[in-house]
């Protein structure tokens, strides 16, 4: 009798330790398997996920991917065929800045700052040159079928995104030829360079248009 009371007593103490060991056990697991915090980017605009199909080229560690066509003339301005990547403006907002690489090759480093998300379903990425709290805003704004915005560039004037005939541009412009040019030109070519708050798509004429 005694034996049957101690095995009875015996087993209810072995099943409450394995229990208690399986709810350890599947604690840990489940703390272990927990879904990760959601990476920054996910903190991005809510339109701008897959959003624009104009810049739908993918994050490849770069924003602007320049064509092999030759640059087109026009003025002042000097327009160079991009494709480019709001994927990596994206991923810009977590990593806290990205680098723009201009015209020539020389690596634009702007800071992020903020987005703004616009009542029209576009967004624009904010921030400015690094190490530069003083200057202009670089501007970036993203909408689904077209992209334009404005790009500190040292002390030439800014890089200019277009959009035009359905084709992405980065705009140069050239402040000795700018200067030479008639009285009424520079004032639009500047009021281009200055853009609106946010930017804004100027009224010209895309490269080899009349």
């Amino acid at each position: 009798m005694r034996s049957i009371l101690f095995l009875s007593v015996l087993g209810g103490l072995l099943a409450g330790c394995s229990a208690g060991s399986n709810d350890a056990a599947i604690g840990g697991l489940a703390s272990a398997t927990s879904t990760p915090a959601l990476p920054s980017v996910f903190k991005a605009p809510s339109v701008a996920r897959g959003h624009s199909t104009i810049a739908s080229l993918p994050d490849r560690g770069d924003l602007v991917a320049y064509a092999d066509s030759a640059a087109v003339q026009q003025g002042a301005e000097t327009w160079h065929a991009v494709q480019l990547s709001e994927a990596h403006a994206l991923r810009a907002i977590g990593d806290g800045g990205m680098v723009v690489n201009a015209p020539n090759g020389q690596p634009i480093r702007l800071k992020y700052e903020r987005f703004v998300e616009h009542s029209d379903g576009n967004w624009s990425w904010i921030g400015r040159p690094d190490g530069s709290p003083n200057a202009p805003e670089a501007v970036l704004t993203f909408g689904e079928k077209a992209v334009f915005g404005s790009i500190p560039f040292g002390n030439q004037p800014a890089l200019q995104v277009q959009t035009q005939a359905g084709r992405t541009w980065m705009v140069e412009t050239d402040p000795r030829k700018l200067a030479a040019q008639p009285s009424s030109a520079p004032a639009a070519a500047k009021a281009r360079i200055a853009g609106g708050k946010y930017g804004s798509i100027p009224d010209n004429k895309p490269p080899g248009s009349r």
